[in-house]
């Protein structure tokens, strides 16, 4: 297992387990201080497994994921604590791209619509909640199948055809390295498939876990505040339409 040192504590990402009957293996990312893989403490899930993202109107395929950030207003849709998932896809007949949805999911796996809205809309893994009370999502770049010119790519941190697979989701760890999801649709592998991937922003690449055994079902990631010695992580499922988060508080 490869660990990055930050302020004398090790931070790793660790696979937890393999699901019954699901072909899916979960990961999350944990702080120890001089511990290897947080041997002899219980991991336990924050949300329950394969809680399901599906929405009232029939709305799949999750792929954006956010944590509801603490001081984020009460009285609301959701509430500090909960995961916020959006759906790209309606049901049939709309279908491909026309999802209008996000749903919210409490700790204890009641899962809710927090938002709908006017079909076609198509709500991708661009989604943030914000402790103001605002919540982000994104939608269908206009135009894009007309486009003839590129966009700015910014500046390249990793570039690796052996470990990305059409990368998708993104984000900073608490150590300073960079975790992307993979969604196979450029370069796939038939050998790793629905990735996630962890690499320092100097290019090294760190690990990597399948969050199914399946092409196309690693999407939106997201990384809660750190609180104290732990942090949660959560991924999407968008084959399974599912969301774990996983806790990895000492308990």
């Amino acid at each position: 297992m490869v660990t990055a040192v930050v302020s004398g504590d090790q931070v790793s990402i660790r696979n937890l387990k393999r699901l019954a009957g699901a072909g899916l293996v979960l990961a999350a990312i944990g702080v120890m201080c001089a511990q290897p893989a947080l041997a002899g403490k219980t991991v336990e899930a924050f949300i329950p497994v394969q809680t399901s993202t599906v929405a009232t109107n029939g709305d799949v395929n999750p792929y954006g994921v956010a944590f509801v950030p603490k001081g984020f207003p009460k009285g609301g849709k959701t509430a500090s604590g909960d995961i916020l998932v959006s759906n790209f896809n309606a049901a049939p007949p709309l279908g491909q791209g026309t999802g209008t949805t996000i749903v919210s999911v409490t700790p204890d796996g009641v899962q809710t619509t927090f938002f709908q809205g006017t079909t076609p809309l198509g709500l991708t893994t661009a989604l943030n909640a914000l402790q103001n009370g605002f919540v982000i999502v994104g939608n269908a770049v206009p135009n894009a199948a007309k486009a003839t010119s590129p966009v700015v790519k910014g500046t390249v941190v990793f570039n690796d055809s052996t470990r990305l697979h059409g990368p998708l989701g993104l984000v900073l760890a608490p150590n300073g390295d960079l975790i992307s999801s993979q969604g196979d649709a450029v370069n796939p592998d038939p050998n790793q498939q629905s990735e996630i991937v962890e690499f320092t922003k100097s290019g090294k690449f760190v690990t990597e876990f399948a969050v199914d055994s399946t092409v196309g079902a690693a999407f939106g990631i997201a990384l809660d505040e750190p609180k104290g010695p732990a942090v949660n992580f959560a991924a999407v499922n968008d084959t399974l339409n599912t969301a774990i988060v996983y806790d990895l508080s000492d308990k």
